[in-house]
C-alpha cells in the first residue's frame, strides 16, 4: 500500500530531490565530513594510546556523525528537524573546546570516567542480576511496555567490570570522589555534567560564556531548544496569513536552510581546526591546503 501525503502539509521538494540549492548545501557539509573521516582514521591509527585519548576522538567522531545526518536532512530541504542535531553539534563544540583549551588529559579523563561511572549508576537500577534491578523491572512491567524493550543494555557488562576495577584499585579515585561529592549534595538530582567537575562551569550557558561562545548560545542555541522540547513547538508550527487567519507550516520547512547550513559549516570547520591543532599538528599543512580549496568551491551561501 502506498499513501500519497497531503501536499499542503508535506509538499513535494521544489525541483525534486536534486534541487540545486539543497544539493549545494548538502555538499558544503558533506565535504567537511569527508575530510574529517580521513583525519579521524589517521588519528585512530597513529595517536590512540591511553585512556585520555578516548574522549576527544569519540566526540570528534560524534560531530562527524551529526554533520552527516544534518547534510542528509538539508538534501531534503528539512531545516527545522536539522536544528535538533545542530543544537547537539554546538554542545559537542563546547565539549571539545573545553577539553582542548587547557588540562587536556585531565579533562579528557573527567569526561571518560564520568560517562562510564554514570552509565553504570543508571543502568544498575535495572540490572536483573540484582534484587534492586528485579524490583524496579517489576514496577515497569505494570505499564505493559517492558516486553517490547531490549534490556540487554542493562545487563552486567565489561563497563561494570572496568568501573569495579577502578573502585578496587583506586584508579581515577579523585574523579569518582568528585562525582560522588557533587551527587551527595542532592541524591535525587540527575548526575552532574562532566564539565562541572573540579569547580568547572555549572551550566551549559556558563560553559559557553567561559569559552567565549555565549553569542551562539543566546542567539541560536536557546531558539534551537524549541525544536527539541515538544512544549515549545507551537511557535514554529502556526503562523498568520495576510488575511489574519492561522495557517500550519508544512513539514520539511526549508525557510532556515541557509542559517542551518552556515552554522553547521562554521562549527564543523571550527572542530576540524581545534582537533588537528591539538592532536595532529603534522596535518596542519594538509588541512590548510584542503581549506583553501574548500573556500573556493563551497563557501558561498548565496546559491
Amino acid at each position: 500500500m502506498s499513501t500519497l501525503p497531503d501536499r499542503k502539509i508535506l509538499p513535494e521538494i521544489p525541483g525534486g530531490v536534486l534541487n540545486a540549492g539543497f544539493k549545494f548545501r548538502f555538499e558544503q557539509v558533506s565535504e567537511i565530513v569527508n575530510f574529517g573521516t580521513n583525519i579521524l582514521a589517521h588519528d585512530f591509527q597513529t595517536r590512540m594510546k591511553g585512556d585520555e585519548c578516548l574522549a576527544p576522538v569519540a566526540l570528534f567522531r560524534h560531530s562527524l556523525d551529526l554533520m552527516d545526518s544534518i547534510a542528509n536532512l538539508l538534501m531534503l530541504g528539512s531545516s527545522d528537524t536539522a536544528k535538533i542535531l545542530l543544537r547537539t553539534l554546538f554542545e559537542t563544540v563546547l565539549y571539545l573546546d573545553y577539553i582542548f583549551v587547557k588540562d587536556t588529559d585531565r579533562r579528557s579523563l573527567n569526561y571518560l570516567i564520568h560517562e562510564r561511572y554514570t552509565t553504570v549508576s543508571l543502568n544498575s537500577k535495572y540490572d536483573l542480576t540484582t534484587k534492586t534491578g528485579i524490583a524496579n523491572w517489576d514496577i515497569l512491567k505494570k505499564e505493559g511496555w517492558v516486553n517490547s524493550i531490549d534490556i540487554s543494555q542493562y545487563r552486567h557488562s565489561e563497563i561494570y567490570d572496568e568501573v569495579e576495577l577502578w573502585l578496587k584499585t583506586g584508579k581515577h579515585k579523585n574523579i569518582i570522589d568528585e562525582i560522588e561529592r557533587i551527587k551527595g549534595k542532592n541524591r535525587n538530582s540527575p548526575p552532574p555534567q562532566w564539565y562541572t567537575l573540579f569547580n568547572g562551569p555549572k551550566t551549559i550557558k556558563e560553559l559557553a560564556r567561559t569559552l567565549k561562545m555565549l553569542t551562539f548560545y543566546e542567539i541560536y542555541y536557546r531558539t534551537w531548544s524549541n525544536n527539541v522540547h515538544s512544549g515549545g513547538r507551537h511557535s514554529g508550527v502556526f503562523k498568520f496569513n495576510y488575511e489574519g487567519k492561522v495557517e500550519m507550516m508544512h513539514l520539511r520547512n526549508h525557510s532556515d536552510i541557509d542559517i542551518v547550513s552556515q552554522n553547521t559549516c562554521n562549527f564543523g570547520l571550527h572542530i576540524l581546526n581545534k582537533f588537528i591543532r591539538s592532536r595532529l599538528p603534522d596535518k596542519l599543512t594538509e588541512f590548510q591546503t584542503w581549506y583553501d580549496g574548500y573556500k573556493k568551491e563551497h563557501l558561498s551561501f548565496e546559491n
